[in-house]
């Protein structure tokens, strides 16, 4: 007996934030490479920060941004609900694991490059947090 896999619909990418590595350079030199997770924001994760076009482009310029290791940096709903402040930073290659083991209720979904988060609750940007930080 064979059985039709059932179609799923496609993801409505034109509504979900597409995430773009900055890279900032801190007062000792060094430099910073984060990437956004918002919040209640679906959003496209690039799988391997290091080799997304603007850090590659810094990099040509800056062979030192190399060097660092990229951030997954979390934001939060204010009391308000109207902004967004920092929650917390975390290692990025230790999040974007987290994130697929954690698989919020078939909320991420991965394809070659990139990892589709959709919306999560400040529950689950905790729970991130604390499975990135016993790892």
């Amino acid at each position: 007996m064979f059985f039709k896999k059932k179609q799923q619909e496609p993801t409505k990418l034109e509504k979900v934030f597409e995430a773009t590595p900055r890279i900032y350079q801190n007062p000792d030199g060094s430099f910073l490479v984060a990437v956004a997770l918002s919040q209640g924001v679906p959003t496209i994760l690039p799988l391997d920060v290091m080799k997304h076009s603007v850090v590659a482009d810094v990099i040509s310029k800056f062979p030192q941004v190399s060097n660092c290791r990229p951030q997954l940096v979390l934001m939060k709903d204010t009391a308000d609900e109207k902004n967004m402040e920092l929650f917390c930073r975390l290692d990025y290659n230790t999040a974007i694991k987290q994130l697929m083991k954690l698989n919020f209720s078939d909320g991420i979904m991965a394809d070659k490059n990139a990892l589709i988060v959709k919306k999560l609750t400040f529950q689950n940007l905790d729970k991130l947090k604390k499975s990135c930080l016993q790892n």
